[in-house]
């Protein structure tokens, strides 16, 4: 039985039926689903929909559930059918703004009691109790919602710490209230000050060819200087601005604004700074003047600190020595900063920059709106700054032109800093400069060229090769050197009558060599020694030298004379011509036999040997001179080193 209860109830008030799953009994489960056919939705449980009052009695049944299980302890028997109305009683939602109140519903008219207990309620005191409920709920909506309104509306205060309420419930004080009368023969004016008339400011076309005027009156103008001025005087004479704005300013760097003072008055005036009390004003000049008649004065004020700080002061000024009046002086004293756009500086030879200096600019930038000065201290020698100190203008800035000669034959590297020192400054800023060699690991592969014996008068060719030893590119020139040892003016093709090298300069790559054609002529019979050297871009430079013994080429023919004899008309004779080169040169022989048509020179194949010459040494030239090619029968040169050829003689053609 208990199982049945707790498990499904059924109630007969109502025509369906609701079943309340529970712990004990109950229907009994369906069959799990499953199998590979089924799909997602065939897993979805179903869905059990109740309306209001169905829920309104499972609460009743879940309640009265309880309250049976609580008092079977004391009375299991009497008091399990009493208990249930009384436990469901205290969870019935009565202020429902979606359900009827449970003692309005007929079906729940058992559940209340017809006579009053301490456990529960009788329907009229619940439905008194519904309506004490509500009526507190209307009462305080009421009051928030007047309060939202008087706060849209702007009438309660935020920080009102009465909280809207009236103070003292309205009621005012019971003090005294003296009557204010206005007395008219007291005047207010009497008791007000005369003074000048302020201005704020004054533009600069006002100020434009002001200049000061004496600091002492002459001897006409002493007794109007001195007089007293009435206050109708005193009105007339402007002055200002009245508060002078320094902003802010560096320490030790001179600032000046002026104080300008207009006189309307048909007579002069002395007008005296009192300047003595203020010591960051003492290098103001002009301080005293005598002010014309309808002139306008400027009062430079000129202040320089040696100290961060703010000023805030009040300087006298005194009028015909009578009339004593201020004005404001405000100011910031700061320390200036520049912007600089490196913190470090890295000189270095590019490829292509043969100077022997590297330049590098340093820009100082001035944010502030005053000037600012400045001085620069290098400390190595081989940075050099043709101006080192100056001032930049207010939000400016300037370029400071570094330039670094170095050593050659000194240190790869050679560092040293740049001092900015700045007037006003909190201390001296460095800037490190640092300089690099380039790697100049580019050597000759021979110490010397010698090319041996050649010819006088004659070019010859050698080959010069250089070599990159080192892990970057180099680039390099070459610089000629006459026999002397002095250096000739270099050009774009490095040559002299002497000598000439080509490429005369470019670029090597790491472990590349490259030759250079070394083209030269020899002038004079004998030993000849030609220094070449060789720059290496931010590196050292090594002399390669060119050796060459100069020879004069010498010929020896063999035949005196030629006697062909008898010769028919129409043939041909042959007779050897053997030429021979005693020296140790190769020698270029011209035969002229224009005037000597019948006659003509020839080389038969089998006379000269391809080991000795690349072709044909015999040649046929015109008669201006070119070349006009090989020819086995010729009346040109050839280039003989020895052995004999055959001379013939025939008919026609030269």
């Amino acid at each position: 039985e208990r199982g049945g209860e707790r498990g499904m109830m059924a109630s007969s008030k109502k025509e369906g039926t609701m079943l309340v799953k529970g712990g004990g009994g109950g229907p009994r489960s369906a069959m799990m689903v499953g199998g590979i056919d089924k799909l997602p939705q065939d897993f979805e449980r179903p869905k059990r929909f109740v309306d209001q009052d169905q829920s309104m009695q499972t609460m009743l049944l879940k309640a009265a559930n309880t309250s049976s299980n609580k008092n079977r302890t004391y009375n299991s028997s009497s008091t399990a059918s009493s208990s249930s109305p009384l436990a469901a009683s205290s969870i019935i939602p009565t202020n429902s703004r979606h359900l009827k109140p449970s003692y309005e519903k007929p079906e729940l008219v058992e559940i209340y009691p017809t006579q009053p207990s301490k456990d529960t309620y009788t329907r009229e005191e619940a439905a008194a109790l519904s309506q004490h409920r509500a009526k507190y709920t209307a009462a305080t909506r009421l009051q928030r919602e007047a309060r939202r309104h008087q706060r849209r509306m702007g009438k309660i205060d935020e920080g009102d710490v009465n909280l809207g309420m009236n103070t003292r419930s309205g009621l005012t004080p019971p003090e005294p209230q003296w009557e204010q009368k206005v007395e008219p023969l007291w005047t207010m004016e009497a008791m007000r000050e005369a003074a000048p008339k302020a201005q704020r400011g004054w533009s600069d076309r006002d100020l434009e060819g002001v200049s000061p005027f004496p600091d002492l009156p002459s001897d006409a103008e002493r007794e109007l200087c001195s007089k007293e001025l009435t206050r109708d005087q005193l009105g007339r004479i402007v002055v200002g601005p009245m508060l002078i704005d320094f902003e802010k300013v560096s320490m030790g760097s001179p600032t000046t604004q002026y104080l300008v003072i207009s006189n309307t008055l048909d007579q002069c005036i002395h007008v005296v700074l009192d300047l003595a009390p203020l010591e960051d004003f003492h290098t103001s000049k002009h301080s005293s003047q005598v002010i014309p008649a309808g002139s306008l004065a400027k009062f430079p004020l000129t202040l320089l600190s040696h100290e961060f700080k703010s000023i805030h002061e009040r300087i006298d000024y005194t009028i015909n020595a009578s009339h004593v009046h201020s004005f404001s002086v405000i100011a910031e004293v700061v320390p200036v900063n520049l912007t600089l756009n490196a913190d470090d500086l890295t000189f270095q030879f590019s490829l292509d920059n043969w100077d022997d200096f590297v330049d590098k600019v340093l820009v100082l930038d001035n944010p502030q709106r005053f000037p600012v000065e400045y001085s620069v201290t290098l400390t190595n020698p081989a940075f050099k700054l043709e101006h080192p100190s100056g001032v930049i203008r207010p939000q400016s800035s300037c370029e400071l032109a570094l330039r670094w000669e170095p050593d050659l034959n000194g240190l790869p590297v050679q560092e040293g800093y740049l001092v900015l020192t700045v007037v006003g400054g909190e201390s001296p800023r460095r800037v490190l400069m640092r300089g690099e060699l380039p790697e100049s690991n580019v050597r000759a592969k021979e110490k010397e060229v010698n090319a041996g014996a050649v010819a006088v008068g004659a070019h010859q060719h050698a080959t010069l090769q250089i070599r990159n030893h080192g892990t970057r590119d180099s680039a390099f020139r070459v610089l000629l050197l006459d026999p002397k040892g002095s250096s000739n003016s270099i050009s774009i093709s490095n040559s002299n009558a002497l000598l000439s090298i080509s490429p005369a300069l470019g670029k090597i790559s790491p472990e590349e060599t490259m030759d250079l054609d070394v083209t030269f002529h020899c002038d004079q019979e004998g030993v000849m020694n030609l220094p070449i050297e060789i720059e290496i871009r931010g590196g050292k430079r090594f002399t390669v030298l060119l050796k060459a013994e100069g020879v004069v080429p010498q010929v020896e023919i063999t035949q005196d004379e030629f006697d062909f004899g008898r010769v028919l008309l129409g043939s041909f004779m042959r007779l050897p011509l053997e030429i021979k080169n005693p020296a140790p040169v190769p020698v270029n022989l011209i035969c002229d036999l224009t005037a000597l048509p019948e006659f003509q020179l020839t080389l038969p194949k089998d006379a000269w040997s391809p080991e000795d010459y690349d072709q044909c040494p015999l040649r046929l030239m015109s008669a201006t001179g070119s070349e006009m090619g090989l020819s086995r029968q010729a009346s040109a040169n050839a280039g003989l080193t020895g052995g004999g050829v055959g001379v013939g003689m025939g008919g026609g053609g030269g």
